[in-house]
């Protein structure tokens, strides 16, 4: 294997067990809880522990993080959803859940419900606002170990000790599907960024991929010896990485279809990971308390990376029969020098690719901005307020000038313009800063509101083209 990740932080905790952790979107902090009831927030900057907060008064087994309303849910042994503002880390909200322990939560994606899934085998979904029910689920003939909710909000997936995934329609609130093929208890479900697979895995140390709309398996994955403690697919849902109970981190090209990469994360086991796209963070809770931040950037890079390192693959060998440790780990070191000098020019291409996408899609949106000229019909002049009334697209406007100003755009009404910049917004068309201009002086007279080049970059280029042509057309006429 070509790739390994780069440990940047290895954080202790605490003295018990962690249970889960998650990234929040500012990707400059995470929080982990523990079976010591507690709620820990990492600084991933300094790579220690801020903060603590007392949360339940026992094992906390679940935890979710909602980052469109930045709320943190956590439940566990004392049955309870506690709702927690992940600003100031405030209790918002107590719910009184489940009859049992509570194992698994997941927040819709715009934070409006939360599913919980418990030993007392009900997968059960709630509005958040009010605290109150909206669907119940009693499908499973065991405890609830796992569940999730799709990105599009359309999904609800939720694993089971009784060896099964039961996927719900959180539209109709109905099941739709019971998914069958692990012959050990699941223990973790997730679905992709783009809503259309779903990754279960289980005791059985197995891990399937499922397309949700056929409800049929697109990928098995059997390579571990381990149960299977959690899984989660990365950027938009090319790789897929999968933690097993000996402490390996397997990850998978789901483009390709095979796994990529395999690694050792630590001595003890990891209980949950964190991924987050945008920092290209990977971060473990561990049964010794112990949490690790790594970069996986590289992966950000695949093809590149695995097109330049092709060259020096050898470096990479296992350890020949006549070669000494010394020469081995030179070898090594090497080969991860190398690497690192060709990620660095594969992420300096990338930024190239990326500032040459910006400036073709800021050309073809410059392209959509032009003016555009309307009716417009001119109304009294009011010369004690020195206002002149237009109507416009069945409004009213009033404009100011001076009097002679007015007279002498009413001698020549039919020459004035009233026009608009159109431009699209959004991948709509829109007209913005309609404009009065006086048929003699050629002055401008701003209608209704205005956005300013300094709100709107591309219509900065836009009036600055326009003063150019201008100038040029003078210059010719000259």
């Amino acid at each position: 294997m070509f790739f390994a990740q780069i440990q940047l932080k290895e954080i202790p905790v605490t003295q018990q067990a962690l249970s889960n952790v998650c990234i929040l979107k500012n990707g400059t902090k995470s929080i982990v809880s523990g079976y010591d009831g507690k709620l820990y927030v990492i600084d991933l900057i300094k790579g220690a522990v801020e903060n603590s907060i007392e949360a339940h008064q026992t094992f906390i087994l679940a935890m979710s993080y909602c980052p469109a309303v930045n709320l943190l849910a956590t439940a566990g042994w004392d049955k309870k959803i506690k709702l927690w503002n992940a600003q100031n880390f405030t209790l918002e909200k107590e719910i009184p859940a489940q009859l049992d322990k509570i194992n698994a939560l997941a927040f819709s994606s715009d934070g409006k419900k939360i599913a919980s899934g418990s030993e007392d085998f009900t997968t059960i979904v709630w509005e958040v606002a009010s605290g109150n029910k909206l669907y119940t689920f009693r499908d499973a003939r065991n405890g609830i170990t796992s569940v999730d909710i799709s990105p599009n909000d359309k999904w609800l997936a939720a694993g089971s000790w009784d060896k099964r995934v039961y996927l719900y329609s959180l539209e109709k609130g109905n099941l739709v599907s019971t998914l069958t093929g692990h012959y050990g208890v699941v223990t973790v479900v997730s679905f992709s960024p783009d809503s259309k697979y779903l990754v279960s895995g289980g005791e059985d140390n197995q891990v399937f991929v499922w397309d949700v709309e056929k409800n049929a398996r697109k990928f098995s994955f059997s390579t571990f010896s381990s149960p299977i403690m959690d899984a989660k697919f990365f950027l938009n849902g090319r790789f897929l990485f999968v933690v097993e109970k000996n402490t390996k981190l397997h990850v998978f090209d789901l483009n390709a279809g095979r796994e990529v990469d395999v690694n050792s994360l630590a001595k003890a086991t990891v209980k949950k990971i964190a991924l987050s796209d945008e920092k290209t963070y990977l971060m473990s809770a561990r049964e010794d308390g112990v949490s690790q931040l790594f970069n996986i950037k590289e992966y950000k890079f695949f093809d590149c990376l695995t097109e330049k390192m092709d060259s020096f693959a050898d470096l990479k060998k296992p350890k020949a029969e006549f070669e000494t440790s010394d020469q081995y780990n030179k070898r090594i070191r090497e080969y991860n020098r190398k690497k690192t000098l060709k990620l660095k020019d594969c992420e300096a291409e990338y930024q190239l690719m990326l500032k040459a996408q910006k400036e073709k899609e800021e050309q073809e949106l410059l392209a959509s901005y032009k003016y555009v000229t309307f009716p417009v019909t001119i109304g009294n002049y009011n010369a004690d307020k020195k206002e002149l009334t237009i109507q416009f697209n069945g409004k009213t406007f009033t404009v100011r000038m001076t009097p002679d100003e007015a007279k002498s755009l009413k001698a020549n009404e039919k020459n004035a313009i009233f026009r608009g910049i159109e431009r699209m917004n959004n991948q709509q068309k829109e007209v913005i800063n309609f404009e009065l201009i006086h048929p003699v002086s050629n002055k401008k007279y701003p209608v209704g509101d205005q956005i300013s080049p300094a709100q709107d970059k591309i219509l900065a280029k836009f009036l600055q083209s326009q003063q150019q042509s201008q100038t040029q057309q003078v210059g010719s006429k000259k």
